[in-house]
Protein backbone atom coordinates (compact mmCIF):
# COMPACT_ATOMS: atom_id res chain seq x y z
CA UNK A 1 0.00 0.00 0.00
CA UNK A 2 1.14 3.64 -1.10
CA UNK A 3 2.77 5.45 1.86
CA UNK A 4 2.35 9.16 2.43
CA UNK A 5 5.74 9.32 1.23
CA UNK A 6 5.14 7.92 -2.36
CA UNK A 7 2.02 9.74 -2.67
CA UNK A 8 3.65 13.16 -1.77
CA UNK A 9 6.46 12.15 -3.93
CA UNK A 10 4.18 11.48 -6.80
CA UNK A 11 2.23 14.52 -6.22
CA UNK A 12 5.69 16.53 -6.49
CA UNK A 13 6.68 14.89 -9.65
CA UNK A 14 2.98 15.93 -11.05
CA UNK A 15 3.84 19.29 -10.16
CA UNK A 16 7.45 19.79 -11.26
CA UNK A 17 6.14 17.90 -14.80
CA UNK A 18 2.80 20.42 -14.61
CA UNK A 19 3.70 23.58 -13.19
CA UNK A 20 0.09 25.07 -12.78
CA UNK A 21 -0.75 21.91 -10.86
CA UNK A 22 -0.48 22.81 -7.25
CA UNK A 23 -0.29 20.89 -4.15
CA UNK A 24 -2.12 21.14 -0.26
CA UNK A 25 -2.67 19.26 2.49
CA UNK A 26 -5.82 18.78 1.28
CA UNK A 27 -4.76 17.18 -2.38
CA UNK A 28 -2.08 14.98 -0.20
CA UNK A 29 -5.25 13.69 2.01
CA UNK A 30 -7.53 13.02 -1.15
CA UNK A 31 -4.87 11.22 -3.24
CA UNK A 32 -3.87 9.06 -0.33
CA UNK A 33 -7.64 7.89 0.36
CA UNK A 34 -7.88 7.02 -3.23
CA UNK A 35 -5.00 5.68 -4.33
CA UNK A 36 -3.37 4.39 -0.89
CA UNK A 37 -4.22 1.30 -1.65
CA UNK A 38 -2.18 0.79 -4.69
CA UNK A 39 1.20 -0.41 -4.03
CA UNK A 40 4.07 2.03 -3.79
CA UNK A 41 5.84 0.87 -6.97
CA UNK A 42 3.05 0.71 -9.06
CA UNK A 43 1.78 3.85 -7.88
CA UNK A 44 5.24 5.28 -8.79
CA UNK A 45 5.30 3.68 -12.22
CA UNK A 46 1.31 4.35 -13.08
CA UNK A 47 2.61 8.08 -12.40
CA UNK A 48 6.22 8.54 -14.63
CA UNK A 49 3.94 6.17 -17.55
CA UNK A 50 1.24 8.78 -17.47
CA UNK A 51 3.99 12.06 -17.21
CA UNK A 52 5.94 9.97 -19.70
CA UNK A 53 2.86 9.70 -22.40
CA UNK A 54 2.60 12.29 -25.11
CA UNK A 55 -0.97 12.28 -24.89
CA UNK A 56 -1.35 14.39 -21.88
CA UNK A 57 -1.14 17.88 -21.95
CA UNK A 58 -2.32 18.25 -18.16
CA UNK A 59 -1.63 16.92 -14.99
CA UNK A 60 -3.17 13.14 -14.17
CA UNK A 61 -6.54 12.84 -11.87
CA UNK A 62 -7.19 10.23 -9.81
CA UNK A 63 -8.81 8.00 -12.21
CA UNK A 64 -6.41 8.64 -14.98
CA UNK A 65 -3.77 7.26 -12.60
CA UNK A 66 -5.67 3.82 -11.67
CA UNK A 67 -6.77 3.44 -15.04
CA UNK A 68 -2.90 3.55 -15.38
CA UNK A 69 -2.29 1.31 -12.54
CA UNK A 70 -5.06 -0.91 -13.65
CA UNK A 71 -3.75 -1.57 -17.58
CA UNK A 72 0.41 -2.29 -16.39
CA UNK A 73 -1.30 -5.10 -14.32
CA UNK A 74 -2.95 -6.50 -17.17
CA UNK A 75 0.15 -6.24 -18.76
CA UNK A 76 2.13 -7.80 -16.16
CA UNK A 77 -0.39 -10.56 -15.04
CA UNK A 78 -0.87 -11.59 -19.15
CA UNK A 79 -4.15 -10.61 -19.40
CA UNK A 80 -5.17 -9.86 -22.88
CA UNK A 81 -7.02 -6.59 -23.82
CA UNK A 82 -10.34 -6.35 -24.76
CA UNK A 83 -8.70 -5.65 -28.28
CA UNK A 84 -6.45 -8.79 -28.10
CA UNK A 85 -9.28 -10.72 -26.37
CA UNK A 86 -11.80 -9.82 -29.65
CA UNK A 87 -8.90 -10.76 -31.99
CA UNK A 88 -8.35 -13.91 -30.59
CA UNK A 89 -11.68 -15.08 -30.42
CA UNK A 90 -12.00 -13.74 -34.50
CA UNK A 91 -8.91 -16.12 -34.95
CA UNK A 92 -10.49 -19.06 -33.39
CA UNK A 93 -10.99 -22.03 -35.51
CA UNK A 94 -14.95 -22.66 -35.79
CA UNK A 95 -16.51 -25.11 -34.19
CA UNK A 96 -17.47 -28.57 -35.79
CA UNK A 97 -21.45 -29.57 -36.04
CA UNK A 98 -22.28 -31.82 -33.47
CA UNK A 99 -22.61 -35.34 -35.00
CA UNK A 100 -26.37 -36.11 -35.60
Amino acid sequence: MADNKTISLCLKTICAAYPRFEISEDTVRVWTSFVGDLDDDLLTAAVFRFISSSDHAFPPSIPEIRKEATEMRREISGVPSSFEAWNEVIKAPAPSPLPQ
